[in-house]
């Protein structure tokens, strides 16, 4: 939290109140996204990008292929996207409220 408390000094970030029904559309956009990427018939690019979105990962090498259109797709790295972000979802689920 230090850092994202550092970007608020130097207003890089703006500090806001938590808001429940904002994270719960989220969530539930994300799951949506995570449990459409699952499915089976998808190419490997929808796949990827409905992981991606659901994951909100911004690793800039996949950015730059997908923005210049030459998107090689790992199926181990697919993989793993996909077992991550469904991780990250268990984990979600059971925090606290706001």
């Amino acid at each position: 939290m230090e850092a994202l408390d550092n970007l608020v000094t130097i207003k890089k970030l703006n500090k806001e109140p938590p808001d429940q029904v904002e994270f719960d559309g989220m969530l539930a956009a994300a799951r949506t996204k995570l449990q459409d990427a699952k499915l089976s018939g998808l190419s490997k690019d929808s796949q990827l990008s409905l992981a991606y979105s659901a994951a909100h990962d911004r690793h800039k090498p996949r950015n730059v292929a997908e923005y210049e259109g030459h998107l090689d797709i790992d199926n181990a790295l697919l993989a793993d996207l996909l077992r991550l972000t469904g991780e990250l979802e268990m984990k979600v689920a059971v925090l606290e409220r706001i």
